[in-house]
């Protein structure tokens, strides 16, 4: 069910994207705004749950962290000696909010989460996120923030970190540079 939902969101986003950008490539990973807002929907009542549903297309009524586990687990279990494949996800929030126990328990179950609560204001902070992002990507995106603002509440963070050898290798002498 997850993984339709997933695919169902996936064709309907880059159509949108690709019609606000039609002479950029695009690339993206549906399965990190499902994992990303998977997180977000966990802790929503009312009207956000309704609508996070009805744009990611998540079964109403249903208790998806045991699916997002399943589907989080099945992708670790690709990883071999010729393929790495880390997931990380952290969520951050303000240090003047409140978590509840029972969303708290529910994230690190389901999604593997880790939680921190931090004040946004402190020029440290952002350090931290982009020091965590470092770390869950293998230092292939050193930077993911470059300012936190005073509105700033909440981040949703997912990494994929995928190294593999390609298949059919390409020909890089195939490949030029366009400006």
């Amino acid at each position: 069910v997850l993984a339709q939902a997933n695919n169902q969101f996936a064709f309907e986003f880059y159509q949108v994207m690709q019609k606000a950008n039609p002479q950029k490539n695009l690339i993206f990973s549906p399965f990190s705004f499902e994992i990303a807002f998977g997180m977000l929907q966990a802790g929503a009542v009312g009207e956000a749950k309704n609508e996070l549903n009805k744009y990611f297309h998540y079964p109403n009524g249903e208790n998806l962290g045991a699916d997002f586990q399943r589907l989080q687990q099945g992708i670790s279990k690709l990883q071999t000696d010729s393929c790495q494949i880390k997931l990380a996800n952290s969520i951050w929030i303000e240090n003047t909010l409140r978590i509840k126990p029972a969303y708290k328990n529910y994230l690190q179950k389901y999604f593997d989460s880790q939680l921190f609560q931090e004040d946004f204001s402190n020029p440290q902070t952002l350090g931290k996120v982009n020091n965590w992002v470092s770390q869950a990507t293998n230092e292939k995106i050193p930077q993911i923030l470059d300012k936190l603002g005073r509105e700033s509440a909440l981040i949703l963070i997912n990494t994929i970190y995928f190294n593999a050898a390609w298949l059919k290798p390409f020909d890089g002498k195939k490949t030029h540079d366009e400006y």
